[in-house]
């Protein structure tokens, strides 16, 4: 969907939730972030601006895969949905939208590259069930891992922080191993060893969380990419 098309979605929006579609993903822009974050569950939010249409946006993103266990948690139903985007109607926002907006910090031009690489704007994109998506999310697990580690306290960040981003590097390894070798790797030792090594980074994550050296919001969006990634290794 064009960013024009949600610019003026959104500027007529008060009360429905627009979950744009993107690949693997779905985001949450402008007043539809904010009614998601005050109605259904907390992601982290980023502004960009868009020389196109010379306006900053504000969105969310989280797996597609997620979307079912919110709307059953939260008691929502689907509204309608094309190709594009799904609605979830009937909300209200706890907090005035643009004081709201103009809180959130302008994205750094390395942050936008990096979040670009990490929705899938950068790198091709691959059918779920395909070896290569695989270690795409792998290898964006570990990048998303080494971004986490940059601001913790030198206590941690060169112990706790160090073992984590091998552990990280050791299942990009993994699911990189898995795509070398096709299909049929996902029944091999590879696989197996793949799956073993998502529990070590989520419990070295849950270790640091604990610690208070990573956010509920961090926390929560490595846990939903490690389980995502968890879901796609079991397919198979």
């Amino acid at each position: 969907m064009k960013v024009k098309d949600i610019y003026d979605l959104e500027t007529a929006n008060t009360s429905n939730i627009y979950l744009i579609r993107d690949g693997n993903f779905l985001r949450a822009y402008e007043h539809s972030c904010l009614l998601f974050l005050d109605n259904i569950t907390q992601y982290h939010v980023t502004k960009r601006l868009y020389k196109v249409i010379n306006t900053e946006l504000v969105y969310l993103g989280f797996p597609m895969l997620t979307l079912p266990k919110l709307l059953q948690r939260h008691e929502i139903t689907v509204a309608g949905e094309t190709a594009e985007f799904i609605v979830l109607q009937g909300f209200t926002a706890r907090r005035d939208f643009s004081q709201w907006k103009a809180s959130i910090n302008d994205n750094s031009k390395e942050e936008d590259e990096r979040n670009l690489l990490m929705q899938e704007r950068v790198l091709p994109r691959f059918e779920d069930n395909h070896p290569l998506h695989i270690y795409k999310m792998g290898f964006d697990s570990m990048v998303s891992v080494y971004r986490l580690t940059e601001n913790m306290k030198k206590g941690y960040k060169y112990t706790v922080g160090e073992e984590l981003k091998k552990d990280a590097f050791q299942l990009a390894l993994l699911t990189f191993r898995l795509a070398q070798q096709g299909k049929d790797a996902f029944s091999s030792e590879y696989g197996r060893k793949a799956l073993l090594q998502t529990d070590v980074v989520k419990l070295r994550l849950r270790l640091l969380a604990e610690l208070h050296q990573l956010t509920i919001p961090a926390y929560a969006r490595m846990v939903e990419q490690m389980e995502y990634l968890v879901a796609q290794l079991k397919r198979h």
